[in-house]
């Protein structure tokens, strides 16, 4: 331990960063950390090695390990990136694209720690995965041109993106993200025609506010324990239905992205495009039909849950 402490402590804030907010260190601190011990430590000690190897100092590793992030295997002698790309606004705000690592291969878990309903993974080729890479990073680029403060958030709240590409579902785009591995989202087959730039843009933003509320319920949880878990809210947005938890999230979603699309920026850089992506995150608030469907839990929400909904207006 007393090594552990002095490796971590000649860390850059850059390095330290990369190890403790990577999604891996969350999930094992978060869960691990009681049930293996040893396993934990030993994890903390390989990050800190890589990190001291990519910062070009001595290292000790006994096996190729990856990164915290997953953006880099080290060796005794090799330091290999594969697939995997950096999308930056500064030294400390980047945000890893992982299409390799073994963070990037397990399985998707949601709250209840049940798979997210996905196909098999299928191999994209090295122009689906360029594309992938060109098009994330215009989608932040973009988010960046727009608001500086939205960009922020969503660098702070995301550092890694997993790009998914489903062969059971070849033709359909969407996006997750889970508290199991807070700050990692997925992109599931974001090479496609219909993955546009705006789309994908909204999504990052979406996701962003998943994982700003996953770290937060880490400390300040959002239902009461009384709360029910059987009932089933239809979304006023999409109509899906949803658990109080989940609808609690779209409450808070849905108000960043109208937020986000009603900026005078967003109808500048995307046009008419900015409309509807507006108007589909407005329509939940009209009438404040997102409040009244609510109503009959009101006792289920803690009650500084329910301030914040309630604050929440067109």
């Amino acid at each position: 331990m007393s090594r552990l402490l002095e490796r971590t402590a000649n860390l850059s804030a850059h390095s330290f960063l990369r190890v403790f907010k990577a999604p891996e260190t969350f999930w094992r601190t978060l869960r691990c950390a009681k049930n293996d011990r040893r396993g934990y430590l030993r994890f903390l000690e390989n990050s800190i090695e890589v990190e001291r190897c990519l910062a070009g100092n001595q290292y000790r590793l006994p096996r190729s390990t990856w990164s915290a992030l997953g953006d880099a295997r080290v060796s005794d002698s090799h330091v290999w990136t594969g697939t995997s790309h950096i999308c930056s606004r500064s030294r400390d705000f980047n945000i890893i694209i992982d299409g390799c690592s073994p963070y990037a291969r397990r399985p998707f878990i949601n709250r209840r720690t049940s798979e997210i309903t996905i196909g098999p993974a299928g191999k994209p080729t090295a122009f689906q995965q360029s594309l992938v890479f060109d098009k994330i990073s215009e989608s932040l680029d973009a988010i960046d041109a727009i608001s500086e403060g939205v960009s922020d958030f969503v660098y702070q709240n995301i550092s890694a993106i997993v790009p998914y590409h489903d062969i059971s579902n070849p033709r359909h785009f969407t996006s997750a993200s889970t508290n199991r591995f807070i700050g990692q989202m997925m992109l599931v087959n974001p090479h496609l025609q219909s993955a546009s730039i705006p789309f994908i843009v909204n999504a990052l933003v979406h996701e962003s506010v998943h994982s700003y509320l996953y770290a937060i319920e880490l400390r300040h949880a959002l239902l009461t324990e009384r709360a029910p878990q059987s009932v089933f809210l239809a979304s006023p947005w999409t109509g899906t239905l949803l658990t109080l938890h989940s609808y609690i999230h779209a409450c808070f979603v849905w108000h960043a992205l109208r937020s986000f699309w009603e900026l005078d920026s967003a109808q500048s850089f995307f046009g008419n495009t900015s409309d509807f992506y507006a108007t589909t995150a407005r329509a939940g608030f009209v009438s404040n039909e997102f409040k009244k469907r609510l109503t009959p839990y009101k006792k289920a929400l803690n009650a500084s849950t329910m301030e914040e909904i309630m604050s929440l207006s067109i």
